[in-house]
């Protein structure tokens, strides 16, 4: 199954303005008119988290894969991810992270900070969270527990010069690397970069790309996967193949797509 990811405007500044009239479903969840993004499949394949405007008002829905029911409102809110035990969803609220069960009820509050603070994901453990952050002053990694009664701790160092919404840390099946992109040695490049958890000590993966996005880890963690385009080609609006890099040895491989929608500003 293919989740949809949307690259639209950010559904927290639609909250108290005018309530879409579409209903929000399944079949279109990808639709132009949707104003569904940034969907999430649940660990167990059951459940769909996803950012959208409906009748309901704007923030995070879930609605069941095998189902005609709509999509319920479940709080105000961003970018959902699910913990690995599907029971909790994480999100992104106010630039700060969030944490609401998927049955609903009160939201806990992970992270307080002025900096934004997006693209959460859980690790497979489910014990810690990596996230980015501008509290440091450039868009890097941090770590939290999941339950946030520690502080965050910096893992990356520069990872970006700027804050940009296309990226998202990726942890590997063991828990002990997280993907994620940097333009750290070239900043007209964007490459894969990996980074041990435990000591943080980072090394660059792949070194052909001109622009990538979404790091997504091979279930056996021999592999990562991504948007992206070779520095020969053209910038941003061309990322519309996969790339394929090899975790140990950084070997690229390309696998022709297209899989950019710029009319509508959604992607598969």
């Amino acid at each position: 199954m293919l989740a949809a990811i949307g690259c639209g405007a950010d559904p927290e500044r639609a909250i108290g303005q005018e309530r879409s009239a579409t209903a929000l479903t399944l079949e279109n969840i990808v639709g132009r008119q949707a104003g569904a993004r940034q969907a999430a499949l649940s660990p167990d394949g059951q459940w769909v988290a996803l950012t959208g405007e409906g009748p309901q008002g704007a923030g995070i829905h879930v609605v069941r894969v095998a189902g005609s029911g709509a999509p319920t409102l479940l709080t105000p809110g961003s970018n959902p991810s699910w913990f690995p035990d599907g029971r909790r969803i994480l999100f992104s609220r106010e630039n700060d992270l969030w944490a609401i069960p998927l049955e609903g009820g009160d939201a806990s509050r992970i992270t307080t900070d002025p900096a934004n603070e997006r693209a959460a994901v859980v690790s497979p453990d489910g014990s810690t969270i990596a996230f980015y952050s501008t509290r440091g002053g450039h868009q890097d990694i941090w770590l939290v527990p999941s339950d946030g009664r520690a502080a965050p701790r910096q893992l990356t160092r520069e990872a970006m010069a700027d804050d940009d919404g296309r990226f998202a840390p990726a942890w590997s099946p063991d828990g002990r690397q997280i993907a994620y992109i940097s333009n750290k040695s070239d900043y007209w490049h964007d490459d894969v970069w990996l980074i041990d958890v435990a000591s943080g000590k980072a090394r660059q993966l792949s070194k052909s790309l001109m622009a990538a996005s979404v790091p997504v880890w091979s279930p056996d963690g021999r592999r990562i996967a991504q948007l992206g385009n070779a520095k020969k080609d053209y910038w941003y609006e061309d990322l519309q193949d996969i790339w394929v890099v090899d975790a140990s040895s950084g070997a690229e491989r390309t696998v022709k797509m297209q899989v950019y929608a710029t009319d509508s500003g959604h992607n598969l």
